[in-house]
């Protein structure tokens, strides 16, 4: 799947593609899958992950859990998230992330970085700037790389309202 990291007004020509890739937006032979919101908005989206704190995705060798979030649930604008790294038995771990907000229905994520810094307890860490400047459908993914050099991956879904 193309992901493409644009800055916001860039946004608009590429909402506006449609599903073919006309008007301008998307290579239509590209590897890409634009999926129309429902019409319900998020009330309606199945796709989304429902926020609760303790909300925990889970990798191949690592999980994630969310220990606090500014604002809750996730909205609009910029957002801090405290999540906590675990291994499978639930032991803390130090580990090196990366986060990358991107919207599978524009094909494009958001062009403020997230500041990372490591939290109050082991294996914990505080996300700044977990950017949504618009509504719909967001993927944030965390990819982990601990300090062996093995990696992992998780991904949390949020429907942002208007």
């Amino acid at each position: 799947m193309l992901r493409a990291r644009l800055i916001p007004s860039l946004c608009l020509a590429l909402c506006a593609c449609d599903a073919a890739g006309e008007d301008g937006g998307l290579d239509p032979t590209a590897d890409t899958e634009l999926v129309s919101p429902p019409a319900g908005g998020c009330a309606t989206e199945d796709r989304a992950d429902r926020y609760e704190l303790g909300l925990r995705r889970i990798g191949e060798r690592l999980q994630v859990v969310i220990l606090d979030a500014t604002p809750a649930p996730p909205s609009r604008g910029d957002n801090t998230w405290i999540v906590r790294i675990e291994d499978d038995a639930g032991v803390p771990q130090p580990a090196r992330i990366e986060v990358t907000p991107f919207m599978p229905d524009h094909q494009h994520g958001s062009s403020i970085e997230a500041r990372i810094d490591r939290g109050a307890e082991d294996g914990e860490f505080v996300i700044e700037r977990v950017n949504f400047f618009m509504p719909g459908l967001w993927e944030v993914t965390l990819d982990l790389t601990l300090d062996d050099g093995s990696q992992d991956a998780v991904v949390f879904r949020f429907c942002i309202d208007p």
